[in-house]
């Protein structure tokens, strides 16, 4: 695109009549390319926080996953920890705006941690030992 501009530039007589085209198309890709996927994200974030509603499993922007305790017009309280299933035995609450929440989680979403290690191996045998790692039968 750049050489196309500086080879108008060099053509005196044509330069203002085959430039104008060359940056209208260029405006028009930036708009189909940066601009509309960035405002249909923007409506879907808005949609989530307006499906959000009190007891509903929520993600924020920054990572963050509770419960929503109570909301008004601009502001959500959401309890962390101390939920069923976790370690911590009193839950923390925080005050976030309601712009915060990224996404309402769906049960089936959570990660299940039970029995099932996607990251190690499973080894056949009944002792947990692998053949080939110096343990003799």
């Amino acid at each position: 695109m750049i050489a196309i501009v500086l080879l108008a530039a060099a053509h005196k007589s044509s330069s203002s009549s085959f430039l104008l085209p060359i940056m209208l198309v260029g405006f028009g890709l930036i708009y189909f390319f940066v601009l509309r996927p960035r405002q249909r994200k923007m409506k879907e974030q808005q949609a989530q926080t307006k499906k959000a509603n009190v007891g509903d499993t929520i993600e924020t922007i920054g990572g963050l996953r509770g419960v929503i305790l109570a909301e008004d017009d601009k502001y959500i309280v959401v309890a962390t920890g101390g939920l069923p299933g976790e370690s911590v035995a009193q839950p923390t609450t925080m005050t976030f705006l309601k712009q915060a929440i990224a996404r309402k989680v769906i049960e089936d979403d959570s990660v299940e941690t039970g029995g099932n290690n996607t990251l190690a191996p499973e080894h056949p045998d009944a002792d947990g030992s692998a053949e080939g790692e110096g343990s003799e039968k």
